[in-house]
């Protein structure tokens, strides 16, 4: 009877143990607050310290919103991210900031839904620095930066990202712009973009409007503007452009497409054919603003579609993709 006791009791003492050290937390551990829809009390704007980083709720069905102004540097910004504990936020906003370099686990693992990180001085982006919001994020605005490298692929798994801007950068070449399945517009407007590789665009099959305004480029090699989208908009002016003649190749032609201040001095019947016949029949759009075409075009043959523009015609209002 006696060693059963001890048995006994040593067995529950192994058992609470082991139940003890279930429950102590390991380093890797952590909480997530996904749920969540509370700002933190440290970034409130009573807060004592005072943060660079101010949370505001209660703006539309208990969101919250946390802005930042003024951080010094990437890694001032990781420590409060950390600290939020994985948690749902619906909008971050960071401007006037120091931050060079978007470095490992920059925002702390929390899926963000919208994500304006302008005029920053972001120079490079490290492949794990939007981690956490692959299932949330939907717009993320980096324009206005100096990022002249960029790897799309980051962004493959980012299954609700609609919106991508990387205007006003330093971008020079697009070799791929990725998979990422779900994004519909793609901002590339003032950069420095030279070269854009063929296929550049062929993975994006959501894609229905692309900016490429004001870059620096001179020609297109075949299929540098392919894209599976079965209806899109190509915005293209104010670059140095003699024709767009194969960019499409191998995909399809947009429904609109805005070449003005460009070089083009003649509309070639297979590259222009397929938007001109679709203006007449599905309003397609082709702007040409600013053109002295040279000779007697192809379309002028017959009767002009109503929504070819060129400097002669009175200018018209462009719409404009927000």
């Amino acid at each position: 009877m006696f060693k059963i006791s001890i048995l006994l009791f040593c067995v529950l003492g192994v058992l609470c143990l082991t139940q003890e050290e279930a429950d102590e937390p390991g380093e890797d551990d952590t909480k997530d607050d996904l749920s969540v829809l509370e700002c933190p009390p440290f970034l409130l704007k009573n807060a004592t310290p005072l943060s660079p980083c101010i949370c505001h709720e209660g703006l539309d069905d208990d969101a919250i919103f946390i802005e930042c102004n003024g951080l010094l540097a990437p890694k001032q910004l990781k420590q409060i991210t950390m600290k939020l504990g994985r948690r749902r936020i619906d909008a971050l906003e960071i401007k006037e900031s120091n931050l060079p370099h978007l470095i490992r686990q920059l925002l702390g693992g929390n899926a963000i839904e919208t994500i304006f990180m302008r005029n920053n001085s972001i120079n490079s982006v490290d492949p794990t620095a939007f981690a956490g919001s692959e299932n949330l994020a939907q717009r993320i605005d980096l324009s206005a930066n100096n990022i002249q490298d960029f790897k799309f692929e980051m962004f493959n798994q980012f299954s609700e990202l609609t919106v991508l801007n990387l205007g006003e950068n330093k971008l020079t070449k697009i070799t791929s712009a990725g998979q990422i399945q779900n994004l519909h517009v793609l901002y590339l407007y003032m950069n420095k973009i030279e070269t854009i590789e063929p296929g550049a665009f062929n993975l994006l099959e959501g894609l229905e409007y692309l900016d490429l305004r004001w870059n620096d480029l001179k020609q297109l090699p075949l299929g540098a503007l392919t894209v599976p989208s079965p209806r899109w908009q190509l915005r293209i002016r104010n670059n140095e452009l003699p024709t767009l003649e194969g960019a499409f190749q191998g995909g399809v032609v947009p429904f609109l497409v805005e070449a003005s201040y460009n070089s083009i001095t003649q509309l070639k019947e297979e590259v222009y054919r397929p938007v001109l016949e679709g203006a007449m029949t599905e309003g397609a759009q082709l702007y040409l603003e600013d053109y002295r075409l040279i000779g007697q075009s192809w379309h002028e043959k017959k009767k002009r579609p109503r929504r070819l523009v060129t400097k002669e015609q009175k200018k018209s209002s462009q719409h404009r993709f927000n």
